[in-house]
């Protein structure tokens, strides 16, 4: 299944802009489906997975010109996870870690805020249901890579449109 989705990840990278997919984003999204695939079957995000996110990613933002904005993006991530990590315990380390990784590939504070707000919406909708069916409770365990995953690749493909939308529905764009 990870080969599968991380093939569909390169050929959507492609379709939809082939210029601004460059080879660390196709890398950096098939690491993104290896770590979700890690943690939902462990619990854990490797160090490793993150770390190499974290610098490929970076090396991208840095050979385009693009390091300041992506820094943005993952101290925006790392701000939020971080401060979710101390308040709450549904989030572990790796988590954050990967938050930060992902915040360089996603390559802006906008795209970063959009991942984190689409990864806790799909997080919060698979807890609450389910917590709703039965089949899990309140103290329960609850893979998150997946979901963060899932709002980073959706953030890189879409955030900026996200972002414009979002502000179109407040009245600001």
């Amino acid at each position: 299944m990870t080969v599968l989705l991380s093939g569909l990840w390169w050929v959507i990278s492609y379709i939809s802009e082939p210029e601004k997919f460059l080879f660390d984003a196709k890398m950096g999204g098939t690491l993104l489906i290896i770590a979700a695939a890690v943690d939902r079957r462990s619990y854990l995000l490797p160090d490793k997975l993150n770390v190499s996110l974290a610098l490929l990613s970076l090396l991208g933002a840095l050979g385009r010109g693009e390091a300041k904005e992506a820094v943005l993006g993952a101290a925006t991530a790392v701000l939020i996870f971080g401060i979710l990590y101390c308040i709450t315990d549904g989030l572990g380390l790796g988590d954050v870690k990967l938050a930060a990784a992902g915040g360089l590939f996603v390559g802006s504070w906008q795209a970063g805020l959009a991942a984190v707000i689409i990864a806790l919406l799909g997080g919060g909708a698979r807890a609450f249901f389910l917590l709703l069916s039965g089949r899990c409770k309140r103290n329960g365990r609850l893979a998150f890579g997946p979901y963060l995953a899932a709002g980073l690749l959706t953030a890189k493909t879409a955030g900026q449109w996200l972002w414009s939308f979002y502000l179109g529905l407040l009245g600001w764009g």
